[in-house]
């Protein structure tokens, strides 16, 4: 039917017409409804041959093969989604592994250098005159913590000796050097309470200090010197200083 048909239909029907009829008005909203009705036709046309193309791709497609497939894709996404998780896991076990690792290394460190640090000192002690003693105590052991106090690494990783409760270099006040071990054991040999640690050694024995213990000292075995409180070797310090 063409469009002069169709307004001919129109004008027919529409009769007979009301007073104030526009027909200008009424042809042109006539015209738009006509318009929308042919751009919808058009979308349904274009849907359903999109449909239907759409409908191609399943021809001879097993709706259960097609579910199985699709139930084999998201099991394969489970499982990746896991091994990531386990992944993750394993990571983060390795690196508290790791951390472990490297605390136990720094306390290896430490303890290594603590014993480094003894031998010195021990080594020194001994070649000062240190009593060696008897059963499992030793001289060594009082003398022990203080000079551990005493001892840092310098910036070339050498043992130096540090001015008592400070973190300065020490320096021999006649020589005007720095410090090692054994003038440092020199040092303790001449404390009051710390020299009872040495063997009595005199100005003509080539020591060039007295240390151990004077005439009139009183002498304490080391399980003795060892099982004194801090206010008895003070005390002891004390007597000393007076003879």
């Amino acid at each position: 039917m063409s469009e002069t048909q169709e307004e001919q239909q129109e004008q027919v029907v529409d009769q007979p017409v009301p007073p104030g009829f526009n027909e200008s008005n009424y042809k042109a909203t006539l015209k738009k409804i006509r318009n929308e009705r042919d751009a919808q036709a058009a979308q349904v046309k274009e849907l359903s041959s999109r449909l239907e193309e759409f409908q191609k791709q399943f021809e001879g497609i097993d709706p259960a093969k097609f579910e199985e497939y699709r139930q084999q894709v998201l099991n394969a996404e489970e499982e990746r989604q896991r091994t990531v998780e386990e992944q993750a896991k394993l990571i983060k076990d390795k690196e508290n592994m790791a951390q472990q690792l490297g605390q136990k290394v720094s306390q290896l460190e430490q303890q290594l250098e603590l014993e480094k640090r003894t031998a010195a000192i021990r080594q020194a002690f001994f070649d000062a005159g240190g009593k060696k003693g008897n059963g499992e105590a030793s001289f060594v052991d009082i003398i022990m913590p203080y000079a551990l106090q005493r001892l840092v690494r310098d910036d070339s990783g050498n043992l130096a000796v540090v001015q008592k409760g400070s973190k300065l270099v020490d320096y021999d006040v006649q020589s005007a050097k720095a410090k090692d071990l054994g003038m440092l054991m020199s040092e303790f040999s001449q404390d009051e309470v710390l020299g009872t640690a040495f063997e009595p050694r005199s100005q003509a024995s080539g020591g060039g200090f007295v240390s151990g213990v004077r005439p009139g000292q009183p002498s304490l075995s080391v399980d003795e010197l060892m099982s004194l409180s801090t206010g008895e070797m003070a005390k002891l310090g004390r007597e000393l200083k007076k003879l």
